[in-house]
Formats: structure tokens, C-alpha cells, sequence
């Protein structure tokens, strides 16, 4: 097994700056992360994209051609190597696109980015069913100690303990993308946090560890085992990276360590002492990356997970650029708290979208986004830091607007000049 410190030395690296001027001080650094499963966006629905700062597709993008209708809630059957191309294609095909859109009509968007996974090898990517059909690779992925079979949710699971796994990914998974000759993309969001192994075990013997098939029956993994594991999956994120970024290109990861430590251990993450978001901040501390929040939702329940206004301000703090994206709360367009919590933490490249159609349809389709009536705010610069009041409780200025949380109560307020756009009885 590989240590951290060896890597460190082996793979040197140096942070690269973002290649676009970032405008979210001025306007609101809207984003958007749709898809349309039927193919390329039509002329009404790019020119809705293009009002975003940064637009990205995840793997539903065009998947109809590749794994039949209903594909937005996963591909039905395994495809055939040839259509399991058809994936990667979809994305770049869809970047290129509105690239396409903005030099023909304009619009605000400034940045693209495409879907990959980095806990799962998800099969309808061609590279990663290349490498589990591989006989020889099966000890690339996390497998059953009962009968040897893969532990599976949407394909197996790496296991980037073993370093030829973690090889193959950055080298051939990661290579995909950077052997592309095509100025489309410019992000490259990566689902999948830590490895399934970083989630709290299941109570019961039987139940499933992390989103997979496998339970404790088929491999009862210590928290030295957890501990390696998620080590391995940080260092495979900083090799990422670094094979991204000398390609112009940078990562967004989608992960769930928090600072606190204190969250950390009561949320079952491994490790003595535990492992928080300090770890990932050190090992990437010389890439440049952002990170990403799927339920940034500014409430008691969300600090309480370490999605809230103080894991990002030490975010930003650090220099590390944030994605925020929220669900909505009682109705589809409540949003309020979340944009709330979001100003009082942004810092420069920081992007914030939601999708809502929680409340029915898939909120990751096209479907389900919209131009929420927030988006409109302009704060004009960036303007003071946060101020913590209390507890829980935030304010902050910027020269044009006022915002303030309480995150255990849920009141909050935006005030643009000198009239409030939001409240906690608004939006």
C-alpha cells in the first residue's frame, strides 16, 4: 500500500490560475447542473443555460441514445463497449454546444464542466467498463470476501488502496479527458465524496456499506482498513488534479468531511485522530480544485452534517472556490436561507445553483431548473467579511446588500439598498 507522504514527493505540484475573470461580486454567481436525456439542447433551452456563470451536464446528458427512455434514473442494462463511448461524447458534444450558443448570441456563462464519478466505475463511461470487464483487474475494485463478487451500486467500487487501481483512473479515466484537443470544457465535476468506504458503518450486519450492494457479512472492514482507504481516494483526487490542471482543466469534488472534527467522528468518518476536510485541504493544497455541496441548505440539520455558513467560511478562508447547490425547502422556489447562507460565505470563484423540482420531477434534467428571482441580486463588490454575532448566527455587508442568518432559528434576511428581498416569510 502507498502512503501519502511518498506521493507527495513523487507527483510534485503547482496550483494554476482559473482562466476566466470571475464576475459572481457583481452579479449573482449563478450556476446551473442539468441535463436533457433526449440529446443537445434546443435554442430556447441553451439560451436559458447561458444566463448561468458556469453551466455543467451530468451523466443523463443524451443518455436515451445510449440506454433506452427512463434513462435519467440510471441505465438499464450494461451497453456494449462501443455505446458506452456514447456518454463522454454526449458531454462534450453539449459543452461545445453552448460554447457554440455564446459566440453566436452571447449570454453570461463563462465555464463548462462534464460529469465523471471517482467511487464508483460507472459503466456506461467507456474507459471504466473497460477496466471491470478486465479479468485481470478485478483487484482494482472492492469485492466480496463471501464469493469474490464486485461490491456494486452503479458499477464497482475502486479500491485505489491498490495503486495500480489509482493508476488506471488518473492514467486512463483522467487521461480520457485530457487527451482531448477541445477548449469546451473547463471543469470536471467528480460525484462519489471519499469512497463508500468513508461513510459510518451500518449498525446491522446486514445492511449495505456506503450505496453498494456488500454489507458487513461480506468484508467486516476496521477503521484502519476505512482510514487507507480514504487516504487513498484523497491522494487519487491531488493525482487528479494535478493531470487536470497541467491540462487546463480543474476538479470539482463532491465530498461530505467537514472541518469540525467533532462532526467528523459523530457522522462515522475513520481515522485517530479523525479525518476532516484539513486532511483534503493539505494533500491539495498546491493543485488548484473546488469543492462541492450537494445539500447546502442553511439549517440546524445541515450544520449538523458540516454542510453550513462555518465549514464554508474556512473554506474560503483557505482559498478554496465553492459550488453550493440547495434543495428547496416548503416550496419549490424556497431557497431564501441557503442564498443567504451562501453570500455570507462566498468567496472568489464560488457558484451557487438549485434545482427545484424536489417537490416533483427529476431535479437533475433540464426539467427541473429555473431562473430563481435571488439570481437578480446585485451586491456590488465584495465588501466586508463575515461576522459571526453569536452561535450559529451570521451577518455580512457588501456594498449594496445586507445579509444575515440564524441558523437555528431559520430567519434570515437579504436587503439590496434599502429594501428586503427576502426573508424568512419570502422566498
Amino acid at each position: 500500500m502507498l502512503t501519502l507522504q511518498l506521493c507527495f514527493i513523487a507527483f510534485a505540484a503547482s496550483k494554476i490560475p482559473f482562466p476566466w475573470e470571475y464576475k459572481g461580486w457583481t452579479e449573482f454567481p449563478a450556476s446551473f447542473f442539468g441535463a436533457d436525456p433526449s440529446g443537445l439542447e434546443n435554442v430556447t433551452q441553451l439560451a436559458f443555460v447561458s444566463r448561468h456563470q458556469v453551466a455543467g451536464w451530468g451523466w443523463q446528458q443524451g443518455c436515451e441514445a445510449e440506454c433506452g427512455s427512463g434513462c435519467a434514473r440510471g441505465c438499464p442494462q450494461l451497453p456494449n463497449p462501443a455505446a458506452s463511448a456514447m456518454e463522454e461524447q454526449a458531454s462534450y458534444k453539449q459543452a461545445s454546444a453552448l460554447k457554440q450558443y455564446l459566440k453566436d448570441h452571447g449570454g453570461t456563462n463563462q465555464a463548462t464542466f462534464v460529469y465523471r464519478q471517482i467511487s464508483q466505475s460507472i459503466w456506461w463511461y467507456q474507459e471504466n467498463l473497460k477496466a471491470f470487464k478486465n479479468p485481470q483487474n478485478r483487484g482494482f475494485f472492492f469485492r466480496s470476501d463471501i464469493d469474490d463478487s464486485f461490491c456494486w451500486s452503479y458499477g464497482p467500487l475502486w479500491d485505489f488502496r491498490n495503486e495500480s487501481a489509482m493508476n488506471y483512473f488518473v492514467d486512463v479515466v483522467i487521461g480520457e479527458l485530457t487527451m482531448r484537443e477541445h477548449d469546451a470544457v473547463d471543469l470536471v465535476f467528480f460525484d462519489g465524496g471519499v469512497g463508500f468506504l468513508g461513510a459510518a458503518p451500518h449498525p446491522s450486519p446486514s445492511g449495505p456499506i456506503g450505496n453498494s450492494n456488500c454489507t458487513r457479512k461480506d468484508h467486516n472492514y476496521t477503521d484502519a482498513e476505512r482510514t487507507a482507504s480514504v487516504l487513498s481516494y484523497i491522494e487519487t483526487m491531488r493525482r487528479a488534479a494535478i493531470k487536470l490542471n497541467d491540462a487546463g482543466m480543474i476538479p470539482v469534488y463532491s465530498i461530505e468531511l467537514p472541518f469540525d472534527a467533532t462532526i467528523a467522528k459523530n457522522r462515522g468518518f475513520p481515522g485517530n485522530p479523525v479525518l476532516t476536510e484539513m486532511d483534503v485541504y493539505r494533500a491539495l493544497e498546491n493543485v488548484t480544485w473546488m469543492r462541492y455541496y450537494e445539500w447546502f441548505q442553511a439549517s440546524g440539520w445541515s450544520e449538523s452534517i458540516g454542510m453550513s455558513v462555518e465549514n464554508m467560511v474556512q473554506e474560503t478562508q483557505l482559498g478554496i472556490p465553492v459550488m453550493a447547490h440547495a434543495y428547496p425547502g416548503k416550496t419549490p422556489m424556497d431557497i431564501g436561507a441557503a442564498v443567504a447562507a451562501f453570500l455570507i460565505g462566498m468567496g472568489d470563484y464560488c457558484y451557487f445553483q438549485t434545482s427545484p423540482s424536489l417537490a416533483g420531477g427529476n431535479p437533475w434534467t433540464d426539467s427541473g431548473w429555473a431562473w430563481h428571482p435571488l439570481y437578480n441580486l446585485r451586491c456590488g463588490g465584495q465588501g466586508e467579511k463575515p461576522q459571526q454575532i453569536s452561535p450559529r448566527v451570521w451577518t455580512r455587508k457588501f456594498p449594496n446588500c445586507t445579509v444575515y442568518l440564524d441558523q437555528t432559528s431559520g430567519k434570515y434576511n437579504i436587503t439590496q439598498g434599502h429594501t428586503l428581498v427576502a426573508s424568512e416569510n419570502q422566498f
